[in-house]
């Protein structure tokens, strides 16, 4: 569960209270600082631009590590569409700050709200195009483990019959490399055995 520090807490009891969320992401092209007001803000050293009415968060289920959240740009500049389609951010980290504004409009106190990886970004061609990066939380990636993270070779050759990478994996396992005689030996398919030197 989320708890707004003391800081933030105080200056949602001004009368001037207002806040915005900033939103880091790690693209492979460069780092992304945005927010969800208008025009630059600073922060952390940092400059973070503004997306207004054009970027949207989705809802962040407070508490849940392993929650999806989609983020959203509405574009109308073909250069970022481009950098989308062209760079994988599979992987890539994102967080989500809560931001509390002063009476100036200025960042006065900030409180990370949500930390993950980008899952997919798919794009959508409307007389609008958007950009949407669908983005995962930490323990994701383990409530959803995928089959070829298992490093066997039953695992290897149901996803890809051909490649005998991992044959020799679970006769090395068995035994000390001083043991092993090579009869599962990369790159022979699996089936051909072969001479080990510590035979001779």
């Amino acid at each position: 569960m989320n708890i707004l520090n003391p800081e933030i807490e105080q200056l949602f009891l001004s009368d001037s209270r207002s806040a915005v969320a900033l939103v880091y992401m790690d693209h492979p092209s460069g780092v992304v600082r945005t927010h969800t007001g208008a025009g630059p803000q600073e922060w952390d050293n940092e400059i973070w631009y503004g997306t207004g009415e054009m970027g949207s968060i989705g809802l962040i289920k407070d508490g849940d590590a392993a929650s999806q959240v989609q983020l959203t740009l509405k574009t109308t500049d073909p250069a970022q569409i481009a950098d989308v389609v062209r760079d994988d951010m599979a992987g890539s980290e994102v967080r989500i700050y809560l931001a509390a504004l002063d009476s100036n409009m200025r960042i006065a106190a900030v409180q990370l709200m949500y930390l993950g990886f980008v899952n997919q970004t798919p794009v959508e061609y409307d007389d609008l195009p958007s950009i949407s990066v669908d983005c995962v939380g930490v323990e994701y990636r383990w409530n959803a483990a995928k089959e070829n993270t298992r490093y066997t070779s039953g695992a290897q050759r149901a996803l890809y019959p051909n490649d005998s990478y991992c044959d020799d994996v679970e006769a090395i396992s068995k035994g000390p490399l001083s043991s092993y005689s090579g009869s599962e030996a990369v790159s022979s398919g699996g089936n051909t055995r072969t001479t080990s030197r510590y035979e001779r």
